[in-house]
């Protein structure tokens, strides 16, 4: 007898409820942007922050980017 969410795993991939996140694009250092992660966006470009340095975040952050969150 299995547990009823080893038999969901073995069906679909994943666990009852599993919602994957939803992929919303390329920013400009070529990373996947998922729906949460934390963005900086200067002029017409996007970096995801878990992507880039400490220091590249002062950078952006000196020159004027925008934190938001990807939706």
């Amino acid at each position: 007898m299995d547990h009823p969410v080893i038999r969901e795993i073995e069906a679909t991939g994943y666990p009852m409820g599993y919602k994957e996140q939803e992929h919303l694009g390329i920013d400009a250092l070529g990373t996947e942007i998922m729906e949460g992660d934390v963005l900086f966006r200067l002029y017409d470009e996007v970096f995801v922050e878990s992507e880039i340095s400490y220091d590249a975040v002062d950078v952006l952050k000196t020159l004027g980017a925008t934190r938001e969150i990807a939706k």
